[in-house]
């Protein structure tokens, strides 16, 4: 199961690389996008210039060129069979209706989502356990745990990342509170009452 961790993740990267060499410049590992202003500038079909303020002229093209087709690049690449067929079209007519939302709520929600799935996480670990070093011993001797771990550490890291949008060296000093939310919950874990969660129907 460890080997499915790392190959689904290999999978993501490799499709990620591909798609930003697709995009201009071609072959390089950069990206060229237009500056997002408005809310308004995902879905452009909606807002149709009206010319001298007579003739509406209707047309539809990607003001954020290419935020929202590479999207859909990288599930092209990224071609798992299974969810290829049944959980990547659920994603593509998300993406496709609600590319706006996610891109201005993207830093409240990943940065929400892997504090929260971190704890889970933990919880789930100590399982009842009331004393830091079983606690400890379940954590670190589990390769599985630390893979996760630094799973939520990387959602994390990109939430943290696209809230700031690292534009001067203050902000490259919050990127280490990263680590902070397990590092509290390692710290505050007796306090955290697991051995008091049963599961439900008991």
């Amino acid at each position: 199961q460890t080997i499915l961790y790392f190959l689904s993740i290999l999978e993501i990267i490799v499709a990620f690389i591909f798609t930003l060499l697709t995009f201009p410049p071609i072959g390089k590992l950069t990206f060229n996008t237009c500056q997002v202003k408005l809310f308004s500038d995902f879905y452009p079909i909606f807002h149709n210039p009206i010319v001298n303020y007579r003739k509406k002229l209707r047309c539809s093209y990607e003001v954020v060129y290419p935020l929202q087709s590479a999207i859909f690049v990288l599930y092209t690449y990224a071609t798992s069979i299974y969810s290829a067929l049944h959980f990547y079209p659920c994603l593509l007519v998300l993406h496709a209706l609600c590319g706006g939302l996610i891109y201005f709520s993207f830093p409240i929600l990943t940065i929400t989502s892997s504090i929260l799935l971190n704890a889970i996480h933990f919880t789930f670990i100590a399982n009842g356990e009331s004393e830091w070093i079983p606690f400890l011993r379940k954590l670190c001797g589990n390769i599985q745990n630390w893979i996760i771990y630094f799973i939520h550490i990387i959602l994390l890291l990109c939430g943290v990342i696209s809230l700031t949008q690292v534009e001067n060296e203050y902000h490259f000093m919050l990127l280490p509170i990263v680590f902070l939310p397990g590092l509290l919950y390692i710290l505050l874990y007796k306090f955290t009452g697991t051995n008091t969660i049963r599961p439900i129907g008991n």
